[in-house]
């Protein structure tokens, strides 16, 4: 225990410590620290403060050498020696000095020079640069008699890159910087490409070219520095949010948005602008289609600031709807604050609370508060994906029974916009939608709603590069470009600080801003800052978010001002731009009044703006810079830190919340559990419905366990998280997304090389699912034989062969073969008491299925008695299954009965059967079969003498075939669409629908149809008067009694006999 004397020396020199690294002087610190563990060895406050004192950041390096000084050295006395070289120091040291350099290391004839330390400024590589310049002039002017010229000659290079800052620097820059120097002519100074990039209005400079050098990954391009501009040349530069000016143009184009006609002038006096908008002739009238613009333009272009003035001149009161990078997977959060205040919500409501004023509001501003009995079951009843937003616990709620998740989420988007339309129209409004980019796939489906609704007002930001997806008739588009040099100018004038830079400051730092708002205001407010000499500063790093080299340096002036915490600042850019102040509190382990003492120092310097419970970032660009200053096992700590404390507090269970932990858990390395967190996530947005959300969740989990080591459980686990990506894809989009081709073929492959045991079975049965209705039953059949030989091998009796056998014989139009193995399904498969095993993972019965199956397959044998009790079987056995496998198998069985009847000549029975088919599937949700109830409706209706439902139904069967993709029926719904065709007259568009549906059939083997096709085929051909009718007739006739199809042969036959 040190004595009373000496413990108030270590308190002495630990307060100096942390006053110089404060300041940005680490190595100063670093010496006081290694006095105190002299005095107190593992003194534990030293431990503490070394550990927080490296940081990463960017810094300029000059390196400077005596050109000679081997020569030098061996041909004169060592004295004489040391005495030239004090000199050539003595002048560097001098230039060093001017220019506000730091000489690290002096040893020999060698210096290295650090710009940007201790202080950081923002001009750190200029004056590098410029300090070279100075030196090889300085020691020109050194007379040494005895060498070439009587004088010194010296090498320079300058170059700019990451480091890491501690007891000195580390990393490869001053190395890199050693080796630059070597290409130098001598008394010449030499930079780096990127110290070109951040110096080159001042300089000017000749590239010798792209070079490698010895244990450098990259080649450099290297620049020879001829000479020290008297002006800089222009410049791209950016700014921050400063006061607002100009946009007159851009007002005008807005002024449609206003409630009621406007005055030619503006009331109000209190800024720039008070004149107001254009003049009328320069405004758009209202738009009779448009119901909302959408304002792009770069970061920091002030989009925001834009759209809050247009809303202040036009008298709206705006309703920000903030989308974020971290919550682009968490639905609606950018309406999650609108819709509370719609329906009266506070932060302090317990769910119980929130859930009443739910259920309230929507009950008030629903279209149908009060439905009629009988009516729709989805229209009463609490909606989970709509109480998921506001985390209400799904224990509390009492959905809609019998309706499919994404069938409630459709109705959750309608009830969400139904209470932003309310809310909005309780005063003349704008609805602003910032950072459209980030948006999750729900937000962009309820703006989808809400541009339907009339009367309601709606601003939409991007970043340039999106592309809105909605056509320019309904949103416009307002690109917001850099400020002319006029509109910059009146922009510096007004701004804060502007008056104590010189003339020629501020013209500089015009060029350099290239006009974009948001950085002219962090260039000026920095530059008058360090003008004063008010800001000492520090660490800057090289940044993974590429914010612009030339403006890191201002940006971490900001955060590294005395007065402020930057290592709380640290500490809240890692959790986001949105900082919830008690986890911040927790993450930092400090008691409240210390708390609001050290966040008080970022509010103060404007760095953060607190609204109610919530912080928030002033930039984007502000949060960056502090998150990338902070070393990567620091980083990786907190974010551990971050995602234990997420997990474990009052909210772990909202998936705001679980979004958070699996953001940190990844950061921290943690990809085990990240990995198992964001399955978590998509599956609970799989249960809501949200698939396009889930599926873009499950991509990133398979780009976490790319880098994983190979192995039986990660195949494991890329085999599960395969086949909820490809279900979730297949449910937003059909089996023609494009995850799927990508997501089966590897799930066959993992099946066949690494997950060999029973377990796959459940996989299996989907994939021959999947082939099968792709049409692939090559596939599905070596899956169906993989099937019998896992179960075999594991001992495990699997009933499902059969009826997999069945369904392929009947598509590639095997009908004898296929009613065989379908009643053995039935028969001795799938009895009818066999409960089903874990196995079968699919939405249908299986028994079901089979008699479904049956049904067309009977019809086409002609047996049409046996095809309506199959029919009857398997109607029955989906009534006496629950929800939801029953109602689904049931669809099920229709949808073949009604392909049967179509195929049997009775258009009436057809329709009847496609309306149910309409009326349970949109009921339940059950997409695939309401599709397919209407395509029969359409069909029908056309062979009934309603020519005019044709378009309507070309138009479903290309849908089916290239959005739902189950290609195994695509064949027959072309012949039909040819069929149609013929009735109407239009002979030319039946005959390419016969080819379309044979080329269909003949590429994939289903060639139940091929017959009916061939035959309607050849009717087109007579038709047109074009050869080969006779030929596909005899066709027709051939595949049908080869195929069995008894019903098919009668056609072609008597076909055969006309056209003959």
């Amino acid at each position: 225990m040190p004595s009373s004397r000496i413990a108030s020396r270590i308190a002495d020199l630990l307060s100096d410590a942390q006053e110089a690294r404060d300041a940005g002087d680490w190595k100063t610190a670093s010496s006081l620290l290694d006095a105190v563990n002299a005095l107190d060895p593992g003194n534990a406050d030293a431990a503490a403060m070394r550990a927080g004192a490296a940081t990463r950041r960017q810094m300029t390096l000059l390196f400077c050498d005596v050109v000679g000084s081997t020569e030098l050295a061996d041909q004169r006395d060592p004295e004489e020696v040391t005495a030239i070289i004090e000199q050539y120091r003595a002048a560097c040291v001098e230039a060093v000095a001017e220019f506000d350099g730091y000489i690290d290391d002096h040893r020999g004839d060698g210096m290295l020079v650090l710009f940007g330390y201790p202080q950081v400024d923002e001009d750190d590589a200029r004056r590098g640069v410029l300090c070279g310049l100075q030196m090889v002039e300085r020691v020109q002017r050194l007379s040494v008699a005895g060498l070439p010229g009587s004088r010194l000659q010296v090498r320079i290079s300058v170059h700019t890159d990451l480091v890491v800052v501690a007891d000195g620097i580390t990393g490869s820059t001053a190395n890199e910087c050693a080796r630059i120097q070597a290409l130098a002519a001598p008394d010449t100074v030499v930079i780096s490409d990127t110290t070109q990039d951040l110096v080159w209005p001042w300089f000017e400079t000749e590239s010798l070219g792209p070079q490698s050098l010895r244990g450098v990954s990259r080649p450099i391009e290297v620049f020879t520095v001829k000479a020290a501009l008297p002006a800089p040349r222009g410049r791209t530069w950016r700014d921050r949010v400063s006061p607002f000016v100009n946009r007159e143009a851009e007002f005008g184009k807005m002024a449609w948005l206003a409630p009621v006609p406007l005055p030619s002038g503006n009331d109000s006096d209190d800024s720039p602008d008070a004149d107001g908008p254009a003049p009328a002739d320069d405004q758009e009238s209202a738009p009779t289609v448009a119901r909302a613009v959408c304002v792009i333009g770069p970061g920091g272009m002030g989009k925001t600031r834009f759209t809050m003035e247009t809303a202040r001149r036009l008298g709206l009161r705006p309703l920000v709807c903030a989308c974020s990078r971290m919550q682009r997977d968490v639905s609606l959060h950018p309406f999650r604050d609108l819709l509370a205040q719609a329906c009266g919500m506070t932060v302090d409501d317990r769910p119980e609370v929130r859930l009443a004023k739910l259920r309230a509001r929507v009950q008030a501003t629903s279209s149908n508060p009060e439905p009629e009995p009988g009516t729709d079951a989805a229209a009463g009843g609490d909606l989970p994906f709509l109480a998921a937003v506001f985390d209400i616990g799904l224990e509390l709620i009492s959905p809609p029974s019998e309706v499919q998740p994404d069938r409630l989420r459709r109705q959750a988007l309608l009830a969400a916009a139904q209470l932003a339309h309310a809310h909005a129209g309780r005063e003349p409004s704008l609805v602003f939608v910032d950072d459209i980019q980030w948006a999750d796939q729900s937000t962009l489906d309820l703006l989808a709603v809400l541009l339907t609704l009339p009367e309601l007002k709606i601003v939409i930001a991007a970043r340039d590069g999106y592309e809105p997806p909605w056509p320019e008739t309904l949103v416009r588009r307002i690109v917001l470009n850099p400020l002319d040099a006029d509109a910059t100018t009146e922009l510096v004038r007004h701004a804060p600080g502007a008056a104590m830079l010189s003339p020629e400051r501020s013209r500089e730092l015009i060029e350099r801003s290239d006009g974009v708002p948001l950085f002219v205001e962090e260039l000026l407010v920095t530059a008058a800052q360090t003008e004063s000499g008010g800001i000492p500063h520090r660490s800057l790093q090289f940044s993974a978010y590429k914010i612009p080299p030339a403006l890191r340096d201002p940006l971490l002036a900001r955060l590294s001002r005395p007065e402020v915490d930057l290592e709380l600042a640290q500490l809240a850019s890692i959790i986001g731009r949105d900082v919830d102040r008690d986890l911040l509190q927790r993450a930092a382990g400090i008691e409240n009044a210390e708390f609001e003492r050290r966040l008080r120092t970022l509010l103060d310097a404007g760095l953060m703006e607190l609204t109610g419970a919530k912080l928030r970032f002033r930039h984007e660009l502000i949060r960056e810079v502090a998150y990338e200053t902070q070393r990567r096992t620091v980083l990786r700590e907190r974010h551990s830190t971050l995602a234990d404390l997420l997990a474990s507090g009052e909210g772990a269970g909202h998936r705001a919340t679980q979004v958070a932990a699996a953001h940190h858990l990844e950061r921290a390395g943690r990809l085990a559990h990240a990995v198992a967190a964001h399955i978590q996530i998509a599956q609970a947005d799989q249960a809501l419905g949200a698939h396009e959300e889930a599926a873009g969740r499950l991509t990133r989990v398979l780009e976490l366990l790319e880098p994983t080591p190979a192995g039986l459980e990660r195949d494991r686990t890329e085999l599960a998280v395969r086949e909820l990506r490809s279900f979730s894809a297949v449910t937003a989009r059909g089996y023609a997304a494009t995850e799927t081709a990508e997501d089966y073929p590897r799930c066959r492959q993992l099946i066949e090389e690494s997950v060999r045991d029973a377990e796959v079975l459940p996989y299996l049965i989907r994939q021959w699912t999947y082939y099968s209705a792709r049409g692939d039953f090559v596939q599905a059949e070596e899956i169906n034989n993989d099937v019998i030989r896992r179960t075999e091998a594991a001992g495990i009796y699997f009933p499902g062969v059969s009826l997999g056998k069945g369904v392929v014989d009947f598509f590639q139009g095997d009908f004898a073969e296929a009613a065989r193995q379908l009643r053995d399904a039935v028969d001795n498969g799938w009895t009818a008491d066999l409960q089903l095993p874990p196995e079968w993972t699919l939405p249908n019965d299986p028994r079901a299925a089979a008699f479904a199956h049956l049904v067309p397959t009977l019809v086409a044998l002609g047996d049409r008695a046996a095809a309506e009790q199959a029919a009857d079987e398997g109607l029955a056995r989906a009534e006496s299954l629950p929800y939801p496998i029953g109602p689904f198998s049931g669809q099920y069985v229709d949808s073949l009965l009604a392909t049967a009847r179509s195929m049997d000549g009775d258009p009436v029975g057809a329709a009847e059967i496609g309306q149910r088919l309409v009326k349970v599937g949109d009921r339940h949700g059950f997409t695939i079969w309401s599709l397919s109830g209407r395509m029969h409706c359409l069909y029908s209706g056309i062979r009934l003498g309603d020519h005019s439902l044709l378009p309507a139904f070309a138009e479903t069967v290309d849908a089916w075939h290239h959005v739902v993709a189950i290609d195994s029926w695509t064949p027959q719904w072309f012949a039909d669409l040819g069929f149609a065709h013929l009735l109407v007259g239009d002979a030319t568009s039946a005959l390419a629908a016969f080819d379309r549906s044979l080329q269909i059939a003949y590429a994939n083997g289903s060639r139940f149809y091929e017959a009916e096709a061939l035959r309607g085929r050849a009717q087109a051909k007579s038709a047109l008067g074009r050869p080969g009718a006779l030929e596909d007739c005899r066709q027709a006739l051939f595949v049908a009694e080869r195929q069995g199809a008894k019903l098919f042969a009668a056609r072609a036959h008597d076909a055969l006999a006309v056209t003959a």
